[in-house]
């Protein structure tokens, strides 16, 4: 059987132990169907609920999003999630390369363009506690938009 993209997979197990089991039977198990795991991409991590103030246990990156312990509004202890840096960084690098390229359109086009990335990047990224990660992305997007529309009407401006 072949996967022509990879599959996602987390396992969340209480126990410590039967989580060393699974880590070290799994790659057997796919074995024996033809799949094997990626040595980089797998990894055995303590994901457990901070039991004090100062202690702060490690999150980890699945699907785009950074998965980590917070408070909720009550002051429980959730698993919070928000963009992934890295994934952030290449969606806004994205827009400003693709403001760069099409500055030749009418500028109603372009937006109209910039307005379906955003919907989007929310569609996906838009989770419950997720909002700061799209603000930060709405504000970059649309000063990459007006950076490159200025700069291309400043461009004209000087011709005439």
């Amino acid at each position: 059987m072949r996967f022509p993209r990879a599959t996602h997979l987390v396992i969340v197990l209480e126990d410590r132990d039967d989580a060393r089991r699974v880590y070290q039977v799994l790659p057997k198990r796919f074995g024996r169907y033809g799949l094997e795991l990626q040595e980089a991409k797998k990894r055995l991590l303590n994901f457990s609920r901070p039991t004090g103030q100062g202690d702060k246990p490690e999150g980890f990156e699945f699907l785009g999003f950074t998965h980590y312990w917070g408070r909720s509004c009550k002051g429980n202890r959730v698993v919070k999630r928000k963009t992934s840096g890295k994934k952030l960084r290449k969606a806004i690098k994205r827009v400003y390369l693709w403001c760069r390229a099409n500055r030749h359109m009418p500028v109603e086009e372009q937006w109209a363009a910039l307005c379906r990335k955003l919907h989007g990047h929310y569609g996906y990224y838009g989770i419950t506690g997720n909002i700061r990660s799209l603000k930060g992305f709405c504000c970059q997007a649309i000063r990459a938009h007006f950076e490159k529309v200025g700069l291309y009407i400043g461009q004209e401006r000087q011709r005439e």
